[in-house]
This record gives C-alpha cells, structure tokens and sequence, in this order.
C-alpha cells in the first residue's frame, strides 16, 4: 500500500463517491517507491471486489478518470482483460475539484455551475469549489477479532480466609521456614484448582516432618518444591490407637452411613471426603476427632446445627488418644 498515493487519493476534491472509491482503491495498490511509484496493475476483477462494486461500473468509473487526468492508463503486452491487462499511473500533480458527473449513453458528460453573476448555466468540466469528501466507509480499518478473556472471579472472603488459615497451619507444621511468599501462593493454587484439600496438605506436612525428623536443613526439601513436586501424597500416616486413614485413600466413612449421607447432601460428596472420611468416630461418644485444628474448625463452623441435631460432638485433634473409645 502507497501511503502517500492514498492520501492523495484521500485529499482528491472528486464528489462522486464512486469514482473516488475506485481512485483510492488503485492508490491502496501502488508504491510509493522506487522507478514503478504511483503505479499499480490490478484486474477489473480485483477492483470489483475490493469496492464492492460491478465490472461494468468500474469500467466507467476508469474511463471517467481518465478522461478527466486522474489518472493514466496503458496496456500490458501478452495479458488477458481480465488478468491485470493495464497499468494504471496515479496522476498525483492533479489536485483540482471535479464535480464527478458521469458520461450518459451519448458519452457526453454535464456539470452544473455558478457564474460570477448569480445565474446558472450547463457546461462540460471546468474547475468547482473545493468540497471535502469523508473516506467511504468501505476504508475502514479491518476488523480484528480479538481474543476472549475470561473474567477472573475473586474468590469470596470466606474462602480466602480459609486458605490463609489452614495455610499459617501448614507452615507451623513444615520443617524449613524458607521461601515462605512462594510457598503460599504454590499453597492457595493447588487448593484453587482441587488438586488438593487444604486438610491434605496439612497432614502430609506433618508426615514430612516426622520422616526428616534430625536430619540437617539441606536435605530437607524447599516448601515450594515440596508443594509443586506433589509430595503431600507421599508416605502413609503413623498408626496409633486412633482409626485414622489418608483422606486421599478415603472413599467411606468409618462412622455411621446416616451421617455420611446427612454430611454428602448438605456439602457435597468432595466436601465430605475432604473433611469427614478423614475423622476418627467413637460410637459410644458419638464423637468425630477431625485430625486437624483447620478440619475441626470448618466442621463446627459449617456443619454445626447438623451436628447438634445429631448429637455428634467434636474432639480436638490435640485431644488424647485415650480419649476416644475406637
């Protein structure tokens, strides 16, 4: 494209848009430099479809800026009409106003005008008053289709109170303080994105801690890398008195069916293996010890009145193991 062809072609005083559609649609052809500047060869055709516009109606549009010096034309030896058969040549040394008027059927074309006197009378061509023509809307930029974005959706405050919660839980229970920014946000992802629940993620911290237990701190993973690496799922937990199992193992709980289902309709079945499968059940208390601080809390606070209407009460995880009758 010839920027500086089309803004002649843009600052032509030509009042027929037509006409001036096809001027501009030649000048988007040419170049601006070198021996072949200000000159094009598209076909007939092509300027049809880059003005939306029929073959014969280009046709006159050419013959009619031709005939008034817009523009030159000359034959391609060895092309067909309808294979860039002409090269055009941009006038650009003509910056006059032509009315635009086209040739009728007797090829004679008729321009109505002013004299200094007032009155008015029929010639053919001459010089008009400068008009300003505002570009056809065919020169619009193209349209560009842009990507979609999804909207982020922040996650309510109770949820992110959660994760900060059982995020300061797991650090109390990593063994290496470092990299502690990283690690949280590594901490708020994979419990975003389900991989894991935040109840996980403390106990396999606890079972890293017992298993690294005396040794020095270079051989003790990075909390980052022990997060990202998927080492929550390592390891079983220590057994005790307590019938405790890995809530990634758990699929059913220990305790009495009616709960579990009481627990799945009210949360969910994911909420349900992630804080009830995991907690030891006494049925002659009719007590669950959850085996976090963080789980304990969030079957209180969310599961309360359930539980009450149960007669279930909550052991701290902290609690002896004597103290439930397992």
């Amino acid at each position: 494209m010839g920027l500086h062809a089309m803004k002649w072609a843009f600052s032509a005083q030509i009042r027929r848009s037509g006409a001036k559609f096809v001027l501009l649609a030649l000048a988007e052809h040419a170049s601006d430099r070198g021996p072949d500047a200000g000159t094009c060869f598209p076909s007939i055709k092509r300027l049809a479809e880059w003005t939306s516009q029929g073959e014969r109606t280009i046709e006159r549009h050419l013959s009619w800026l031709i005939a008034e010096g817009w523009i030159s034309r000359e034959v391609r030896p060895g092309r067909r009409r309808s294979d860039s058969a002409y090269v055009y040549v941009l006038r650009r040394e003509k910056t006059g106003d032509v009315d635009g008027e086209f040739p009728g059927d007797d090829g004679e074309k008729t321009a109505r005008t002013t004299d200094d006197q007032g009155g008015s009378s029929r010639r053919s061509g001459g010089d008009r008053p400068p008009i300003s023509t505002a570009p056809p809307a065919k020169l619009a930029p193209p349209y560009i289709e842009e990507p979609i974005i999804e909207p982020f959706i922040e996650p309510d405050a109770r949820e992110t109170a959660d994760v900060e919660t059982g995020f300061a839980e797991f650090w109390s229970a990593y063994p290496s303080k470092i990299e502690e920014r990283g690690a949280r946000i590594a901490f708020r992802r994979l419990v975003q994105r389900g991989e894991a629940s935040i109840d996980v993620l403390i106990e396999g911290a606890k079972r890293y801690a017992v298993l690294v237990l005396g040794r020095g701190a270079r051989y003790i993973k990075s909390p980052i890398n022990w997060l990202r690496g998927g080492c929550w799922a390592d390891g079983r937990p220590a057994s005790g008195s307590l019938a405790t199992r890995s809530s990634a193992e758990a699929t059913h709980f220990e305790g009495p069916a009616d709960i579990w289902r009481a627990v799945a309709e009210r949360k969910g079945v994911a909420w349900a293996r992630s804080y009830l499968a995991p907690c030891a059940w006494s049925g002659a208390m009719r007590a669950l010890r959850p085996r976090t601080g963080f789980a304990a809390r969030k079957l209180r606070d969310e599961l309360g009145q359930l539980l009450r209407d149960l007669s279930i009460s909550i052991v701290e995880p902290t609690a002896m193991a004597g103290a439930l009758d397992v």
